[in-house]
C-alpha cells in the first residue's frame, strides 16, 4: 500500500488516502470534505541520506582510474 497525498480544488482541503499502485490509476478519487472530483496530487519533496561505508583508502569504483575519485 502506498500513501497519496491529495488538495481539494474546490474547498482547499488536503486529505491523504492509502491504495495500492494498481488502485490509484484507476481510482475516482473525491475529496473527503465537499466530495469534488476536482483534486490535485500533492507530490512532496523527500529527503534521502546515503551513507556509504569504505574498508580502505584504495576502494575505486567501477568507473574510476585513481583512489578516492568518488568521494
Amino acid at each position: 500500500m502506498a500513501r497519496y497525498e491529495f488538495k481539494c480544488n474546490r474547498c482547499k482541503e488536503e486529505f491523504e488516502l492509502n491504495m495500492s499502485i494498481k488502485d490509484r490509476d484507476k481510482a475516482a478519487i473525491s475529496c473527503l470534505k465537499c466530495k469534488s472530483t476536482d483534486v490535485s496530487q500533492i507530490f512532496r519533496a523527500v529527503n534521502i541520506i546515503k551513507s556509504r561505508s569504505r574498508s580502505s583508502d584504495t576502494d575505486m569504483c567501477s568507473g574510476c582510474s585513481r583512489s578516492g575519485c568518488c568521494e
